[in-house]
């Protein structure tokens, strides 16, 4: 009896010892989810219940301005990496580099129809023509707003239909600089922020045929004039010049009234208590003369070409994307890629107006001109230029070398 006891027990250890040998590791890089937290060790358990013959590695950096440096490190040192959570700037970063693995013959292979995915920033997760991402997480940007702060001004709340007219009137009305509180917040991107603007006004980034800036367009200019004068003209809004967030002026201590933010912002007032101490709204970007523009963009997953875990690390993509997964994301304050689930259950702790309004904005929204290789280049390097202009310079002249550098990068 003994003996036989030794045998089991020997037995099981070589069963378990032999599971883990034949369990296959992936590698996945992201800045989105940390080692420890309740929601990524959810989705580990979650996928490892289905999928228990594979092992996953979550290496993490502090946030997206490392993604490209860590993954090049990574693969330059031969340390096995075979996911990447990726967004334009990675995607054309490593995609010029050859390391991103296009996803059409898998998406053929497993009959995935993209129709089913919020897909209108696809081009975040492409390079050259090819899909070499897919969308995890649709983020779209538009204006949330503080009901409390127009409470107390008397204030009307926006409603989607309105103008930039009555946008400013609203933001005059909502500041008050004695007590450090403003009407509004604009925010340092150029392609998430900016661009809303500039579209407005018919401006654009690019020209007609992708092969020189367009920044000294009129209405590119129109558009910028706008963002300068919310700080400089009317002083709806903090100037950079000051760290607005050290000196505690942010929609989260309730000293903005309206506030330029994405669909990832929501995530932490599903809970109770909620992130944010006062009741809030969204509402579309106010219409200029050629219309509404709430910018879409996505993070994505990405496989790595040199990976020697291909199957694997498309496993882990597919699973991402179940009805699974995906429900457990809309639960946990995500916004899910898959639009059926999104409908259903994305965001159900806001009011019904607030629901519309977000898939409304999400549906009509564009998406930066990220299809063309030198957009990440242009953007990181106009910023200096755009800083100059929140400070009141002047802007015809700032803009106009902005365009030089932007053709300088084309030229190169």
């Amino acid at each position: 009896m003994k003996k036989l006891m030794v045998l089991l027990t020997l037995s099981l250890f070589v069963l378990l010892v032999s599971q883990s040998v034949l369990a296959e590791e992936i590698t996945i890089l992201t800045w989105h989810h940390e080692e420890g937290t309740d929601v990524w060790e959810e989705i580990e358990s979650n996928f490892n219940e289905d999928n228990p013959d594979i092992e996953l590695n979550l290496v993490t950096v502090a946030d997206n301005d490392f993604m490209e440096q860590k993954a090049s490190t990574m693969i330059a040192g031969n340390i096995p990496l075979d996911v990447v959570w990726t967004d334009s700037s990675v995607n054309q970063a490593l995609g010029k580099a050859g390391l991103l693995e296009p996803l059409e013959p898998y998406f053929e292979k497993d009959n995935i129809n993209l129709d089913d995915y919020f897909t209108s920033s696809i081009n975040d997760a492409s390079w050259d023509g090819e899909i070499v991402g897919w969308p995890a997480v649709p983020m779209t940007y538009l204006i949330f707003y503080n009901k409390d702060l127009f409470d107390e001004a008397g204030v009307e709340y926006p409603e989607n239909d309105w103008t930039i007219e009555e946008f400013l009137i609203k933001a005059q009305k909502l500041t008050d600089k004695d007590n450090y509180q403003y009407g509004y917040n604009t925010r340092p991107w150029i392609g998430t922020h900016d661009l809303a603007y500039v579209y407005a006004y018919g401006g654009n980034w690019f020209n007609e045929d992708n092969t020189a800036g367009a920044v000294t367009d009129p209405g590119t200019i129109k558009g910028y004039e706008l963002i300068s004068d919310l700080i400089n003209e009317y002083e709806v809004a903090p100037s950079p010049s000051a760290s607005s967030e050290q000196a505690g002026i942010s929609f989260e201590s309730g000293k903005i009234a309206m506030n330029w933010s994405g669909t990832w912002d929501i995530r932490g007032t599903e809970t109770t208590p909620s992130k944010w101490g006062f009741d809030w709204g969204v509402v579309m970007p106010p219409s200029g003369p050629e219309g509404q523009f709430p910018i879409v963009i996505s993070n994505n997953w990405s496989i790595v070409s040199r990976s020697q875990h291909k199957e694997a690390a498309w496993t882990f993509l597919k699973w991402w994307n179940s009805d699974k997964n995906q429900r457990y994301l809309a639960e946990n304050g995500e916004f899910p890629s898959n639009i059926k689930i999104a409908n259903e259950l994305a965001f159900t702790h806001l009011s019904d107006k607030d629901r519309e309004t977000l898939f409304m904005a999400t549906d009509n929204a564009v998406a930066r001109p990220t299809n063309v290789p030198v957009w990440a280049r242009t953007e990181r390097e106009s910023k200096s230029f755009r800083d100059e202009i929140l400070l009141g310079g002047d802007v015809v002249e700032i803009l106009r070398r902005m365009e030089e550098n932007i053709n300088n990068i084309f030229n190169q």
